[in-house]
């Protein structure tokens, strides 16, 4: 009854206390009942009661708090609004990981990677072609096109098509990687044949400025393909394999010489 009657004493001047306003409290109503040895808390401010055993003399009870209440409704603790930060960023990470990726996809940095599937036939030989690193075709000594037709991209570009249908030979396994060096704007276009029977129907996606061909059996593996212009030009194209560059060519296109 002592530790009562102390604890009273010392908590008498919170009960007629008042905030600034001079409407509530600023602080919990305390009421002591001795008899059970137990303290009840009044929030004023939400309305709920807390109940929390009267430690012995000269202790303390630590207890977590509960959540308080906001308009008639429960508002999470600290953890849970930790645990929703994290799932929120958790969310912007794969957000951010998706629109990166679809960034990449229109653009003309990214590698066109075809398969054997890909291929439009096979042959033992390969006949008239120019070679460099293992691919082959007679479309790389370059020339001038009969076919004026330009070719709409999706980003707005207009091309001019040198159709050239690469030969990857069969000793270039596991593929050749053929990719665009000068001029900026040129671009290649390879793609399956039941594809390249709507290309002139449609419009063009974004083009990209390589192309993977894979070798595939004991026979050159042949693939539609053209390289895109804008005009003109000496077009560069470099040849590499999986170890590395394997050479470069000129390619005259709409031009009588590079």
């Amino acid at each position: 009854m002592a530790l009562c009657r102390d604890r009273e004493r010392s908590l008498a001047g919170v009960r007629g206390t008042t905030s600034a306003e001079g409407q509530r409290p600023a602080a919990p109503v305390i009421t002591i009942s001795c008899k059970v040895s137990a303290l009840r808390l009044i929030f004023p401010k939400n309305g709920f009661s807390e109940d929390a055993r009267v430690p012995p003399g000269g202790q303390r009870y630590a207890r977590a708090p509960r959540p308080a209440m906001m308009g008639g409704m429960r508002v999470p603790d600290h953890r849970g609004l930790r645990r929703q930060v994290v799932l929120l960023v958790a969310v912007a990470a794969v957000l951010a990981a998706c629109t990166a990726a679809g960034s990449a996809r229109t653009s003309a940095a990214v590698l066109t990677v075809l398969t054997c599937q890909d291929s439009f036939g096979h042959s033992r030989t390969d006949p008239g072609a120019r070679h460099v690193g293992g691919v082959g075709s007679p479309a790389l000594y370059g020339g001038f096109t009969g076919d004026n037709t330009r070719w709409r991209s999706n980003d707005g570009h207009l091309y001019l098509a040198w159709k050239d249908p690469i030969a990857v030979a069969p000793t270039a396994r596991p593929f050749r990687t053929i990719t665009v060096v000068s001029p900026a704007s040129a671009r290649l276009l390879f793609t399956s044949p039941s594809r390249w029977a709507t290309l002139s129907s449609t419009r063009l996606p974004i083009l990209s400025r390589s192309v993977r061909l894979p070798a595939c059996g004991r026979e050159y593996s042949s693939y539609f393909g053209a390289i895109m212009v804008r005009r003109g030009a000496c077009v560069t194209l470099a040849v590499a394999g999986a170890a590395g560059n394997l050479g470069t060519v000129i390619v005259p296109i709409m031009v009588a010489h590079c």
